[in-house]
């Protein structure tokens, strides 16, 4: 696929490592006008700052998982790329991995109506003791918003805005493609999802 440039557009790719491999990624966009590396190190500096929330996501991913990241300049194909590694932010669930397959989903809403302009975000990875009879329970739900709470807080202090990228509507290409403003995100359900099961609805 031909690389299509995202207006003042960052790519954060929250990577869930665990026995060594990427296991699971998350692509979080974020939209900042003339930013340059300095800004791009402080978004990661303010993402791990909430990702790292008392009470948040590391209490219901067991302990063996970490995260790492990539940020993609992607306002042109040659764009800077560059890791980020907290290092010191790991699951301290003392329970056992939920297969890689199930994920928790969030919502993603902003100002404007129709798909184009919404998103979603599976969160794979959690402890199997976060599901119970078929379904995640709703403190693991509750510890991932704690976790996307603060990240937007800071994230927000640092000047980035969290987005939804759009890059067709109507199934007519944007060139390049447009970040909105996320107003809100929710966890709707706590069925177990799936990226690939999303992929394959008709």
């Amino acid at each position: 696929m031909a690389f299509r440039p995202t207006e003042d557009g960052c790519r954060f790719v929250l990577q869930w490592i665990n026995g060594g491999l990427v296991r699971a990624t998350n692509h979080f966009w974020f939209k900042k006008t003339d930013f340059d590396h300095d800004d791009m190190e402080a978004l990661a500096t303010a993402f791990w700052a909430g990702w790292n929330a008392n009470n948040g996501i590391k209490d219901v991913v067991p302990e063996g998982t970490r995260w790492t990241a990539r940020l993609v300049d992607e306002r042109t194909y040659d764009g800077e790329v560059f890791l980020s590694d907290p290092v010191t932010i790991d699951g301290e669930a003392v329970d056992t991995t939920e297969a890689w397959n199930s994920s928790l989903c969030l919502t993603l809403y902003t100002g404007k109506r129709g798909r184009a302009y919404r998103g979603r975000l599976y969160f794979a990875g959690l402890g199997d003791l976060q599901i119970s009879s078929g379904l995640y329970i709703q403190g693991a739900a509750d510890a991932l918003l704690i976790s996307i709470d603060a990240m937007l807080g800071f994230t927000s202090v640092a000047l980035w805005d969290w987005c939804v990228r759009t890059s067709q509507v109507d199934k007519v290409q944007v060139n390049p493609a447009q970040l909105n403003h996320i107003t809100d995100y929710v966890v709707r359900s706590l069925i177990p999802a799936s990226q690939r099961r999303r992929s394959l609805r008709p």
